[in-house]
């Protein structure tokens, strides 16, 4: 069960990239990817995004991240990342760390911090997250997440509760349910991840479909969205797969994934190196 905790700090140790493509790029990373280990060890992660827009120019995302572990499946990391969106440009720097008080409990939390500018007017974005997850079973996690975004005139609250589990010793599975409260977010939207985990490779897909505000995946700033009209629900599709890849030092990760959020349709191609620095 010592992979399972590591679920939870998926988001911990996650680089702040596009919601969807990072998400995924985390999983991959995290499931049987950082074990329990009995010395500190540091590691570097490195990633780039390149994002592919119909009916509006492109984009992507480079990030760099120092995530530390430490004995008790704690972890800890930090970073900065730039990304470049239709006719809008920002940078952040992103923090986090995650716990394990009990035995059964594993908490939570990050924050993305910074701005931008979307033709030409600034804006700020802010992210905070905390959470939990708590062992209900052998091969059971209910998750609890809240998170807080304000990314130029779009803000609010979102509250993510789920579920992760193990049918299989290799195999990972989580399903979220997440929910706008307050703001003008408007979403509403279910989503799943599986891992598999093979010898030095991982798979890893999921999907995800309701409907959500173009922030809330890093599509857009308000206002830079192209649209044919008025939208009375911004329908979100969204799946993804991928592979890790770890060798002696590191961890090569390639993940490809598909969004549509109302006239905006991405494909993103994201990979990532994590090397480890050093254990003492």
């Amino acid at each position: 069960m010592k992979s399972f905790a590591v679920i939870a700090m998926l988001l911990t140790c996650a680089p702040a990239s596009a919601q969807s493509a990072s998400s995924a790029s985390a999983t991959a990373r995290g499931v049987e990817s950082v074990p329990a280990v009995t010395t500190t060890t540091d590691y570097v992660i490195v990633e780039g995004q390149w994002d592919r827009l119909v009916l509006a120019p492109g984009g992507g995302t480079g990030s760099v991240d120092w995530l530390r572990t430490t004995p008790g499946a704690s972890a800890y990391t930090g970073g900065v990342s730039a990304t470049t969106m239709i006719d809008s440009q920002w940078i952040l720097a992103t923090g986090g760390m995650a716990l394990r008080p009990t035995e059964a409990v594993i908490l939570h939390a990050q924050t993305r911090i910074g701005g931008g500018r979307t033709a030409g007017a600034p804006f700020v974005y802010r992210m905070q997250e905390a959470g939990l997850a708590y062992r209900a079973a052998a091969r059971v996690y209910v998750t609890f997440d809240e998170q807080y975004l304000h990314v130029g005139e779009t803000r609010g609250y979102l509250i993510k509760p789920g579920l992760a589990f193990s049918p299989l010793r290799r195999l990972s599975t989580e399903v979220t349910y997440t929910r706008s409260a307050g703001g003008n977010l408007d979403s509403e939207h279910v989503g799943g991840r599986v891992a598999l985990a093979m010898h030095a490779t991982t798979l890893v897909g999921g999907l995800a479909a309701g409907r959500t505000a173009p922030e809330v995946f890093n599509v857009a700033v308000g206002g830079t969205v192209p649209t044919s009209g008025a939208v009375a629900t911004r329908q979100l599709r969204d799946g993804f797969f991928g592979v890790q890849i770890r060798l002696p030092r590191s961890e090569l990760t390639l993940i490809w994934s598909d969004l549509d959020v109302d006239t905006i349709h991405k494909r993103t191609l994201a990979a990532s190196v994590k090397y480890q620095l050093r254990a003492k």
